[in-house]
């Protein structure tokens, strides 16, 4: 007897190629993507103290980072958390942890801990976070579905799933057949028990809206494709 196997792509989890990748650093050093994402005037626009507050997050709450890049929102979401909070920022890029390792260590963010993680797999502590920001990753994430699943694990049931990401049209951002329009953000995190609870209008280039997980375990209950 001969037994034949046929091995299949799955759509969901094969990017479309040349669409996506992370090319945080492709034309430019560490230093530069830093000093970029760190610019001071990046705080008029993209509000983070009222972000945070939109969001709920309190004092002792755990929070998770994932993709955390430069570590923008870190200094925030730990004086906001208090002494008695953790956030857990995750970064695979190298290069990226090794700087942003000496940025948390020269301000002093005690309460922040970095995961050397995946790019599909942000590897927060399973079932720890209340709350998780996910900030300007869409552009560069290859298997949307597998990170989102990956990530809500990490988090508590009924926890809140906090989404930055460039508008449509917006001036800023990566170029616009990289965007993640946020109709198709909702309709698959609603598919992977995550609903949208809030909208808020507080950013000019970026959409913000909040999700509830209401599930942390389970399959999705449609597909999603990239």
């Amino acid at each position: 007897v001969t037994v034949s196997f046929i091995i299949m792509a799955c759509p969901r989890l094969t990017p479309k190629a040349g669409l996506r990748s992370d090319t945080r650093l492709e034309d430019k050093s560490v230093e530069e993507y830093f000093s970029t994402r760190l610019d001071p005037s990046r705080d008029g626009w993209q509000k983070p103290e009222k972000v945070i507050e939109a969001a709920g997050v309190g004092k002792g709450d755990i929070v998770a980072v994932p993709w955390a890049g430069a570590g923008y929102f870190l200094p925030y979401l730990s004086e906001a958390v208090g002494p008695e909070g953790i956030v857990y920022a995750s970064e695979h890029n190298k290069k990226i942890m090794e700087k942003l390792r000496q940025r948390v260590e020269e301000l002093g963010l005690a309460n922040v801990r970095l995961i050397e993680s995946r790019p599909e797999a942000p590897q927060i502590p399973y079932g720890q976070a209340d709350f998780a920001f996910v900030v300007n990753a869409q552009a560069y994430i290859d298997f949307p579905y597998a990170f989102f699943d990956n990530l809500r694990r990490g988090m508590t049931t009924g926890g809140t799933l906090v989404v930055i990401d460039w508008k449509k049209d917006s001036k800023r951002g990566p170029e616009k057949k990289l965007r993640r329009p946020k109709e198709e953000m909702s309709d698959m995190l609603r598919s992977m028990r995550m609903e949208p609870e809030a909208e808020y209008k507080l950013l000019e280039y970026q959409y913000l809206i909040v999700f509830k997980v209401i599930s942390r375990h389970g399959k999705a209950e449609s597909v999603w494709d990239i």
